[in-house]
């Protein structure tokens, strides 16, 4: 991500190839580990998914909806927000619009860049199937 005209002209996105995956561990980082949710937020609206291939874990996201304290969410109960995505390709691939992007979310990771993509979840009455 490189910033044009200093931010002012929008940021310039590059896809590179890296020699071995980018491993997070949020066990590591102060106060903000998943071991750690639970004391900083109400953690009863929330889910989660894992993605398996051959057995093994390969990825995972955390959903939070309802959830005071959680400044994405603006405090509304009509949006969710999933954490901990590393696929971008994919969620372009299903629909979702990158929304926002922060470079200053994490102050204490500052190679971290926080990617807010969007999705419209409710069905208006023009898109609800006929009935059979």
């Amino acid at each position: 991500m490189i910033p044009v005209n200093d931010g002012m002209g929008g940021l310039s996105l590059a896809e590179a190839t890296v020699a071995a995956p980018y491993l997070k561990d949020y066990d590591f980082i102060d106060a903000a580990g998943p071991t750690r949710w639970a004391d900083r937020f109400d953690t009863s609206n929330w889910g989660l998914i894992c993605a398996r291939q051959d057995g093994a874990r390969v990825g995972g996201a955390v959903i939070a909806w309802s959830t005071p304290g959680v400044h994405i969410l603006d405090g509304r109960d009509d949006v969710a927000v999933l954490w901990d995505i590393r696929a971008c390709r994919f969620y372009r691939k299903m629909g979702c619009t990158l929304g926002a992007i922060d470079r200053f979310a994490y102050p204490d990771l500052p190679g971290e860049v926080q990617l807010l993509w969007w999705k419209p979840l409710a069905i208006g009455p023009s898109q609800i199937p006929p009935r059979r």
